[in-house]
């Protein structure tokens, strides 16, 4: 197993959640934000992180368990990082659908969400403003 879990509070968390385009509040202790339930997976060498957040209601209208951070700055392929973090999410949510979000501007890649991609995920749509991809893990 490629990931630990651990706490919110951890540094390496928080330093490589800073990095990550989606991050509110750079700085801040807290990354997950309000969640009946949370997953904070961070790598042996603190070279990726993975957080998944459910929450019981959300604003977006989206059901299940969400990636709402995946960075990776090590050398391990992001592709298998994110199965390994499906995993362990279907034995602690097995039951939920699992999605995320890519904002395209704001990343360097010519194709957006392609390590998810690659780990089985698929492209379902955008949200109701057209500005961030949806990504659903296949159902296992």
């Amino acid at each position: 197993m490629v990931w630990l879990q651990v706490r919110e509070d951890n540094p390496q968390v928080c330093a490589l959640a800073d990095r990550h385009y989606s991050r509110k509040t750079v700085g801040s202790p807290q990354v997950v934000g309000p969640a009946t339930g949370k997953m904070i997976l961070l790598t042996g060498d603190g070279s990726a992180l993975f957080i998944w957040r459910k929450n019981k209601y959300r604003m977006d209208g989206q059901d299940g368990v969400e990636c709402s951070i995946f960075r990776n700055e090590g050398l391990v392929l992001s592709s298998d990082l994110v199965r390994e973090a499906v995993r362990l999410a279907r034995i602690r949510w097995p039951a939920h659908r699992l999605f995320t979000y890519v904002r395209p501007t704001a990343i360097r890649s010519t194709n957006p969400g392609h390590c998810f991609i690659m780990a089985g995920w698929k492209k379902i749509g955008r949200n109701k403003y057209g500005d961030l991809i949806i990504f659903e893990a296949p159902q296992e």
